[in-house]
């Protein structure tokens, strides 16, 4: 818990220093350490994230081939590129601390290029992928971090209309998570869609979605696939802890305030240079709204939120918007209330483990690497789960 405390306050001194007080010196370097040091900590992590011991669990066993037999497998067809990494790592380094370090340096790479291309504010949007992404894509969806954080950098290709490059980032994103091929199609589709038909659709979309009973959808899916508990905290977000028919009064106001008046303002007063980017923010916005009725649309948040947080980011540092100056302290308060709430979540006890002797998350707490003896009790219950 203090590793992830410190990051929070060592983010909140570069903020200080060189977001809101502008210095330039040596801001490079400590830009390079932040970076340099989470891809450290993901990467010499131990057994910290549910699906990470999952991961392990299929590289120590007949699940991930010799690289020699890769070609033979079922791999090939279903996930080409994670398997491939899978197979090149058992054989040539034989640890699954290769697969961790891999990922973690496209992820935090990728991630990091995106916030330096779209804003000026890189360590502000830097807390806020901390708090918000950095936890279940660092030590869950190891995949589909990797597949967002290339979609996010093809949309540049998108934007300039390189349409090859584009394609050719989708098909790569889909070698390592198959559902980033349906992502890819629908932001083609939006790209040249107008904004304002954009809004329109995705309102009637909304309103006929909540008269539509996705009980049996939502069966069909579980029963399909293994969902993470990362899934299982988002059904659970806006209602009560105990009984989920009922919404929570702190549920209904984070709802309001966090997850709809926030991001409409930022669609709203984002500069219409940034048209582009309001779309994907739109859409992000729609799928969000929707996920306590279609839990599994928790998975388009991986690929389109860091968007809306470089958008807020950019709005929170606005001078020339007299609207946005006269909401200011407004959205300094939200945007707080919204960093304060993610870390809630990342530290809120797990709903399947809560025993007197591990009253936490123990997907991310505490916090081991490679170099520490493994604890029992938290070996056993993940490997349970």
């Amino acid at each position: 818990m203090y590793l992830y405390l410190f990051i929070v306050l060592l983010l909140c001194v570069f903020i200080y220093k060189y977001d809101i007080k502008g210095n330039k010196r040596n801001r490079v370097f400590w830009e390079r350490f932040v970076l340099v040091f989470l891809i450290l900590i993901v990467g010499l992590r131990y057994h910290v994230g549910s699906d990470t011991v999952v991961y392990e669990w299929n590289f120590n066993t007949s699940a991930t081939p010799n690289l020699g037999d890769f070609f033979k497998s079922d791999n090939i067809v279903t996930q080409p590129l994670w398997g491939l990494l899978m197979s090149f790592c058992k054989t040539v380094f034989g640890s699954f601390v290769a697969v961790q370090f891999f990922h973690a340096i496209v992820f935090h790479i990728f991630s990091f290029r995106f916030i330096k291309k779209t804003t000026s504010y890189t360590f502000t949007a830097l807390l806020f992928l901390f708090v918000l992404l950095w936890f279940a894509n660092s030590f869950e969806v190891l995949r589909e971090s990797i597949s967002s954080v290339i979609f996010l950098n093809a949309l540049f290709y998108l934007k300039d209309k390189k349409y090859v490059r584009y394609i050719l980032c989708a098909f790569l994103a889909t070698g390592f998570h198959v559902f980033a091929f349906a992502i890819f199609l629908l932001a083609l589709i939006v790209s040249i869609c107008a904004k304002k038909v954009l809004i329109f659709s995705c309102v009637v979309l909304y309103f006929i979605a909540q008269m539509i009973d996705f009980s049996v959808v939502n069966q069909m899916i579980m029963n399909a696939v293994a969902f993470s508990d990362v899934l299982g905290d988002k059904v659970l977000l806006y209602v009560g802890e105990k009984d989920s028919t009922v919404i929570s009064f702190l549920g209904v106001v984070r709802w309001l305030m966090l997850d709809l008046f926030l991001p409409i303002f930022v669609i709203i007063y984002t500069d219409k240079r940034n048209e582009f980017w309001i779309k994907f923010v739109v859409l992000w916005l729609f799928f969000s709204q929707l996920t306590s009725k279609l839990p599994i649309l928790y998975r388009m948040d991986n690929y389109f939120q860091l968007i809306y947080i470089v958008l807020l980011v950019n709005i929170l540092y606005n001078k020339v918007n007299r609207m946005i100056m006269s909401f200011r302290p407004v959205l300094l308060i939200l945007s707080s209330f919204v960093l304060i709430m993610g870390l809630r979540d990342v530290y809120r006890p797990d709903m399947n483990f809560q025993t007197a002797k591990v009253p936490y998350d123990i997907r991310y707490f505490p916090y081991k690497t490679i170099f520490e003896d493994p604890d029992p009790l938290r070996e056993a219950q993940s490997y349970y789960h």
